[in-house]
């Protein structure tokens, strides 16, 4: 049987770069959120991954220019979908408040990180909180990676800490609109593999 978080991951494929969550009989709600992450368009940069010069990379930057009415807050996740295990999450926070137009890098890995304005945060694929930098294998080829910012309808009844299993039910029933945007990183193989 699958999980939720593949049966969320299947409905949001076959889009290149954007997708949005709807209905059956609705059209997509992509025209009501939007959202960018600056200086991400053309790939993640070293400090945003495993090879930043502190080793675990920093959150990137979100600039919201538009949510639908009547979102009462905003949830996010950073996931690699190719990983051996399935996909991997880099980050998962939720509880945002819909009012928040611009969340600055590097948040801190805390529960309920000022930089979140009173959002919280969960674990990541390596069971810590926060975010936790990109790390594909050393393989040379880009490899794809998923930002999704969702407005929801409530405030999810989440504990902050928690894993992400919980978060993605409780998005099943309280989002309004989701919208993706993919973006790329690679890594070299280690000087002298081939």
């Amino acid at each position: 049987m699958p999980t939720r978080r593949a049966v969320l991951a299947g409905l949001m494929t076959g889009s290149t770069a954007v997708a949005g969550c709807a209905a059956l009989d609705r059209p997509a709600t992509t025209d009501f959120l939007e959202f960018r992450l600056p200086g991400v368009d053309a790939g993640l940069a070293r400090r945003h991954t495993c090879q930043a010069t502190d080793g675990g990379g920093r959150s990137m930057a979100i600039e919201i220019t538009r949510v639908p009415p009547p979102t009462e807050a905003l949830a996010l996740v950073f996931e690699y979908p190719n990983s051996v295990g399935g996909t991997f999450t880099h980050w998962v926070a939720w509880n945002i408040p819909a009012s928040v137009s611009r969340i600055p890098s590097a948040i801190e890995q805390a529960a309920q990180p000022a930089g979140l304005q009173g959002g919280v945060q969960g674990l990541n694929g390596i069971r810590t909180l926060g975010y936790v930098g990109a790390c594909p294998p050393p393989t040379g080829e880009s490899q794809p990676y998923w930002f999704t910012l969702y407005a929801l309808r409530r405030q999810l009844e989440i504990p902050a800490g928690s894993d992400r299993d919980p978060v993605d039910e409780a998005l099943e029933s309280a989002t309004l609109a989701s919208r993706r945007l993919e973006t790329s990183f690679s890594r070299r193989p280690p000087d002298g593999d081939s």
